[in-house]
């Protein structure tokens, strides 16, 4: 499915159009979120999901920026990969799921952003 910035909204066929300011504030929400949930997880990390963490970032900054389509899904995987350590250290089952959401909607909206160039 094809999305593109249509007069200040994102459009993508079958779906409702949303302004690029709805997209900035769910961002920043979302920030807000992940800066919380890395704050909480601080703290009762493990020290596996602390070495973790420290691959999964050098494994991110050694194909950044990306040259090709691969190195972006390695990005990506290791992206998500990173986040789902940070949110399994929380162990709060509430935040998981409140910031699940905010990450699919997110994901979309990339999504939506990058095939729509």
């Amino acid at each position: 499915m094809k999305a593109w910035w249509s007069g200040g909204r994102a459009t993508a066929p079958g779906w409702r159009s949303f302004p690029k300011t709805s997209w900035r504030r769910f961002f920043q929400i979302r920030r807000r979120l992940e800066s919380y949930a890395a704050g909480r997880a601080a703290k009762p990390a493990s020290p596996e999901q602390i070495a973790e963490l420290q691959t999964l970032a050098e494994r991110m900054l050694a194909y950044t920026p990306s040259k090709s389509p691969d190195d972006y899904r390695i990005i990506s995987v290791a992206n998500e990969a990173f986040h789902r350590t940070i949110y399994e250290a929380v162990c709060s089952p509430r935040l998981m799921t409140v910031i699940s959401v905010a990450v699919d909607i997110g994901v979309v909206a990339r999504t939506y952003y990058l095939t729509g160039k």
